[in-house]
């Protein structure tokens, strides 16, 4: 009767739980494989260090990835002469060591020397830790647990090492340990390959097994792979694709199901983010119990920011909050935590995703689905609610693939199209009214833009001219005063007047009071007159002031006070002098689209933010009037790569403040390290804080980074030698910041780096440095010198007093033999 229920429970929970597939385009990952330097595709553990860096376990060896670069070392004790490089578990202690397991015993990496040791202590039992290590990890008593699944439990506290075996011997393989979790209270559970699982008593030193829950439910004969804590509760995934989690007060076992992850291999969980992270062989689960949801993420070969394997080995949290995933072949995929998150809907192996990349126009229907115009696939909808989106056809008048304009009014979409006229769908049903350019009456069959005013007037705009029909008629006429001009779009302002966007001849202004057009165009000689005569769009902010998106000329509003223009362009801070249809957020931001980028723009404060690929965007160039605010405060934008959404709202400054290092060092271009021949660094570099180099050492380079993981490619990085450099040098990469022939003397190389998400705050770092003089210009040497010129000095003195006195004495003499000669 119980197994029964426990069935009928489960049943029912599958039917009600929620699943989000590969479409849900919240999760996209970047990718650290062989590219970057990773040592093996299969990486096996994960840590982020108390320093900020990024350490993955692989079976070719441990790397350490600070951002941009990965540095590989070799796991190996030179005085012990041995060394393990298949890395399977990582811990690191409160000094800061880096435990290291391998598949042969336990090695410690101390990162200021940059040196491996194993450790070969014994137990009283005479047992060393010599086996593959499947866990090691600490607890709050000073502890450090490993966990060696084919020898059993190590403790090891104060250079002693202890011993506990549970399982029995002759079946170790079928009973053995293989996972622990240590509790926020200090508690230490350890899971088993059949025998449940187990709690460590500190009293007396031992291990009690639950073998069952209160209500007889077995836990004796499940193969645990992973175990970890989730309130008063452990969650445990078993081999036999069993998720399963266990209350530590009540002592009650609960099934946590998983929709679509049935009959696979279950390798890690982990509790992070307040959701149940579930690693298998067949994907990535994340489970929101609270919301009774799962999301299945899984391999996508065409979408390139999915995970770049299906068969997860490892995950880990990291400082930012942003999840690390290491795979079987995949090498480690990291989700950042960014503040802005942008979802993608690109083109992907499921039917229920866009067909094409090249998104055109957006508009939002009576429903609140998303309509997606494209440049050569037709048009598609959104549904907002599940993420499925499905291409609208027309059967009647063919599949038109170039849409130029979606507008939706009531219940219908107006479609414009590409030398075919204009298609009128109807909401719900998808059917399909189509008009001819002929039936329209128009001279040019691309219908750029389409417009219903507050009084009913229908507003077409063609590749050769405007035309107007009246409410209730489709009998459009041409509008003479703006002539045969490429009406690109339209927007009517809050006072009634309608701003008419061309493509190559500026604008016109219509005043229904006088129902009259005045035309504002680019001159050379005026300043502040439009900023281009080829605007591609036109809108109306909560302030009143109607902006303009141009060609080659920025962004611009109309002043109504002087009745010219204020422009913002390249010149202002801007990324580029194309831009697209503007938005606007609560917050008075203007957010809009360049070649170069989305812009987030606040006109009163002169605030420019630029969003590009390096903070998750698809690409940097999107298009025209491709830019949609749907009614739940989304913001929608297209491009040539795909279509992003995202919220404003959540576009907040992040307080975490990340350290930056000097990760590598380098004369002649040749890395040093302390391990070097004759290395002037006597602790790694990143822990250096002074060198002396030689006179003939003096061309050096260094790599530096910012540890902030979510906004690695976008941190930006200045330098500068004092006392050579007066001003701070930006720095185009953080690769090859150098420096050649350098002078001897006292030099101090600065460095301050800030992500584009802390507020832009800085942090910096210092090095001194020393260049030797040559011994010719030692200050011995200059010793020397003196000491020699004070002797040329005194010896010439010598010799011109000596030469003084012998003339004197040859005068001397001369002198009495003419007196001499003189008496005689």
């Amino acid at each position: 009767m119980r197994n029964t229920l426990y069935i009928l429970l489960a049943l029912v929970t599958l039917f009600l739980q929620k699943v989000s597939g590969e479409e849900n385009s919240s999760y996209y990952f970047t990718h650290i494989n062989g590219d970057n330097g990773l040592s093996s595709s299969n990486v096996k553990a994960i840590i982020q260090d108390s320093y900020g860096f990024m350490w993955f376990g692989t079976k070719n060896g441990l790397n350490r990835f600070d951002g941009t670069s990965i540095l590989r070392m070799n796991c190996e004790d030179h005085q012990l002469k041995k060394g393990n490089n298949n890395i399977s578990a990582l811990y690191e202690d409160a000094n800061r060591t880096l435990w290291v397991g391998t598949d042969r015993g336990v090695y410690l990496y101390h990162p200021a020397s940059d040196v491996f040791t194993h450790i070969n202590q014994k137990t009283k039992e005479g047992k060393t830790m010599d086996n593959w290590v499947s866990a090691i990890v600490g607890d709050t008593q000073g502890n450090i647990w490993v966990i060696i699944p084919d020898q059993g439990i190590f403790r090891y506290k104060d250079n002693e090492l202890y011993f506990y075996e549970i399982s029995n011997r002759r079946q170790f393989k079928q009973e053995s340990s293989n996972c622990i979790c240590v509790r926020e209270n200090g508690e230490v559970w350890i899971g088993f390959w059949g025998l449940g699982i187990c709690r460590y008593n500190p009293q007396n030193d031992s291990f009690e097994q639950i073998v069952e829950d209160r209500d007889g439910r077995p836990l004796v004969g499940k193969n645990i792979n992973s175990i970890c804590e989730y309130g008063d509760w452990l969650i445990m995934a078993a081999n036999e694709g069993e998720l399963i989690k266990y209350n530590t007060k009540s002592h009650v076992l609960e099934d946590i199901k998983v929709a679509g992850a049935d009959n696979t291999f279950y390798t890690t969980v982990a509790y992070m983010k307040g959701k149940i992270w579930l690693g298998t062989f067949n994907g990535l689960y994340v489970i929101d119990e609270k919301k009774n949801e799962v999301v299945s993420l899984k391999e996508d070969l065409m979408r390139s920011f999915s995970l770049s394997d299906k068969m997860i080995y490892s995950m880990c949290q990291d400082s930012e909050g942003g999840i690390w995933i290491g795979t079987l072949f995949g090498g480690a995929n990291y989700l950042p935590n960014r503040n802005l998150q942008f979802d993608k809907f690109v083109p992907g192996s499921s039917g229920n995703s866009l067909n094409t990349k090249r998104i055109r126009e957006l508009a939002e229907d009576v429903k609140g689905n998303i309509w997606i115009g494209t440049e050569d696939a037709g048009i598609s909808v959104l549904n907002v609610e599940n993420g499925v989106i499905r291409q609208v056809k027309d059967n009647k008048s063919g599949n038109h693939l170039v849409t130029l304009a979606v507008v939706p009014f009531q219940d219908q979409i107006y479609c414009g199209l590409f030398k075919a006229g204009l298609d009128v769908i109807q909401v719900p049903g998808y059917t399909v009214r189509h008009y001819t350019p002929s039936e329209l009456k128009i001279g040019e069959g691309s219908v750029y833009v389409f417009h219903i005013d507050r009084k009913g007037r229908k507003w077409l705009g063609t590749g050769w001219g405007l035309y107007v029909a009246e409410a209730g008629s489709f009998n459009f006429v041409n509008v003479k005063e703006t002539g045969y001009n490429w009406i690109f779009d339209l927007c009517e302002a809050k006072d009634g007047s309608v701003w008419i966007a061309t493509m190559g001849s500026g604008v016109w202004r219509y005043s229904p009071q006088t129902d009259s057009y005045k035309k504002y165009e680019s001159k050379e000689n005026e300043p502040d007159g439009l900023s281009s005569n080829s605007v591609s769009s036109v809108m109306q902010d909560s302030k009143g002031r109607v902006w303009f998106s141009t060609d080659r000329g920025g962004i611009c509003y109309y002043n109504e006070e002087k009745d010219n223009f204020v422009t913002y362009s390249i010149k202002e801070g801007l990324p580029d002098d194309v831009a697209y249809k503007i938005l606007e957020d609560e917050e008075g931001n203007l957010w809009f689209g360049t070649n170069r980028g989305l812009v987030r723009f606040h006109p009163d404060k002169n605030d420019i933010r630029v969003f590009t690929t390096k903070d998750g965007l698809l690409g940097n160039q999107f298009n025209y009037k491709s830019a949609l605010k749907a009614r739940n405060g989304k913001f929608y934008f297209g491009g040539i790569d795909g279509l992003v959404a995202f919220d404003p709202r959540e576009a907040k400054t992040d307080d975490f403040v990340p350290p930056i290092y000097i990760s590598k060092f380098s004369i002649y271009n040749k890395e040093v390290t302390v391990h070097t021949a004759d290395s002037p660094l006597k602790e790694c570099i990143t822990h250096t804080d002074r060198i002396v180099l030689n006179y003939d050492e003096s061309n050096i380079s260094f790599d530096v980074a910012l540890l902030s993981y979510s906004t690695a490619e976008a941190n930006q990085y200045y330098y500068r030698m004092a006392p050579i450099d007066k001003d701070w040098i930006k720095a185009a990469t953080n690769q090859n910041i150098s420096y050649a022939k350098l002078p001897p003397g006292q030099y101090t190389f600065q460095v301050k780096a800030t992500s584009n998400d802390n507020g832009g705050q800085f942090v910096e770092r210092s090095l001194s440095i020393e260049i030797l003089p040559p011994w010719w210009f030692s200050p011995w040497a200059y010793v020397f010198y003196f000491i020699w010129l004070v002797c040329v000095v005194v010896s010439w003195f010598f010799w011109y007093k000596h030469r003084k006195e012998k003339e004197m004495e040859e005068r001397q003499k001369l002198f009495e033999i003419e007196k001499e000669k003189e008496l005689y």
